[in-house]
């Protein structure tokens, strides 16, 4: 296992504007990333970060790591990695959330997201997998994916006037 140098990549770094490209099985260093991604979230920032995509830690590839566990939903604890994810379907009925983000830390934004979100990708061994996700998983997921194709929170706030600052 290699852990690649990485950090997290905050505020408007153009990193975090860009749209990532697709991953293949032959993406240089993909095995790298995945470790290196896999640490930083499951390891480095655990207790901090529900969902982490690569561009935030310098990998401009649709690749992202998913850590959490919803107890109200009483579902398994998701420690996985998602590769060329994309939302295939999404709810109508959606609702306003506080989101926070490892790449602006010292905020929490609101922003209206559908519910529930049916996602398309590949795990680390390519075999293409369909996860349907609702509340707070569908909108890590849609956080997350939002990141790879160079959109934050920010983009989607529903009112930029109630961001609320983080006291450190």
């Amino acid at each position: 296992m290699t852990i690649l140098k990485y950090k997290i990549f905050q505020d408007d770094h153009p990193i975090l504007k860009k749209k990532c490209e697709e991953v293949s099985k032959n993406t240089e260093n993909l095995q790298d990333m995945i470790d290196t991604l896999k640490h930083a979230l499951f390891v480095d920032y655990k207790k901090t970060g529900a969902g982490l995509a690569g561009n935030q830690i310098g990998f401009s590839y649709q690749i992202l790591a998913i850590n959490f566990r919803n107890e109200e939903q009483n579902e398994k604890h998701l420690n996985e990695i998602w590769i060329n994810p994309k939302i295939i379907w999404s709810s109508k009925k959606s609702y306003e959330m506080f989101e926070g983000c490892l790449s602006y830390p010292n905020i929490l934004v609101p922003v209206i997201r559908p519910s529930e979100v049916k996602i398309e990708a590949f795990n680390e061994k390519f075999e293409k997998k369909v996860f349907r996700a609702k509340d707070f998983y569908a909108r890590v997921f849609q956080h997350e994916i939002d990141h790879l194709n160079g959109i934050t929170f920010l983009d989607r706030a529903s009112d930029l006037s109630r961001i609320k600052k983080i006291k450190k």
